[in-house]
């Protein structure tokens, strides 16, 4: 199996078979997988359960994506514990002059760097393994093989087209076309245009 790269900021929740699964023990996990099944609530990143489980449950969580148990929790809220509101420390004013412009021009990148982080290819794929489980069905393995052969960010943007296609054939252009929008809002920006000028292709064949 290769090397599974996932950002530890990521965010996953059980899906139906998910929870299925921990209620009926029907598939057979390993008990390494049903911890990881359980830690992945919506509400952890990825980089706490790893904290915890060590950097093999990045890998773990994987296969448990591409057996349909976790999905990516794309709206989760991730609030940093030391801004919660029982203990949030009152913000210092800001001093004037430049060492004062100077950290407020740092504190607005940082903020651009946590939204860049939201963007990952691995959120990507793993959104999009989820949704060709939800809407293919049994028809879903032509797709879930595209996902897996990628092997650069730019066979993934192909793989996303093609899934994109059997979606559009399968669901309807309207569902392929709201499952391209939520894609380009996962991708890292380098791949925004190329993935736009494929999915402006939906809905001609």
């Amino acid at each position: 199996m290769a090397e599974v790269f996932l950002s530890h900021d990521l965010v996953l929740t059980k899906t139906v078979d998910g929870f299925d699964e921990l209620e009926r023990r029907s598939r057979g996990l390993h008990v390494r997988a049903r911890r990881i099944l359980i830690l992945c609530d919506g509400n952890r990143r990825l980089g706490e359960i790893v904290s915890v489980l060590g950097a093999s449950a990045v890998a773990v969580a994987f296969e448990l994506m591409e057996q349909g148990f976790l999905a990516v929790s794309a709206s989760a809220e991730l609030h940093s514990p030391a801004l919660s509101s029982a203990g949030a420390k009152e913000k210092e004013p800001e001093p004037a002059g430049p060492s004062g412009m100077f950290r407020k021009s740092r504190d607005e990148g940082n903020k651009a760097s946590s939204r860049n982080r939201r963007r990952s290819i691995a959120m990507a794929r793993m959104y999009m393994f989820d949704m060709v489980h939800r809407l293919l069905g049994d028809q879903e393995e032509p797709a879930r093989a595209y996902l897996r052969d990628a092997r650069s960010p730019e066979a993934l943007v192909d793989a996303f087209y093609e899934c994109l296609l059997l979606i559009e054939e399968i669901s309807g252009a309207e569902m392929a076309g709201k499952v391209a929008s939520q894609l380009l809002e996962m991708v890292p920006e380098e791949l925004m245009e190329t993935l736009s000028r494929r999915t402006a292709l939906l809905g001609q064949g």
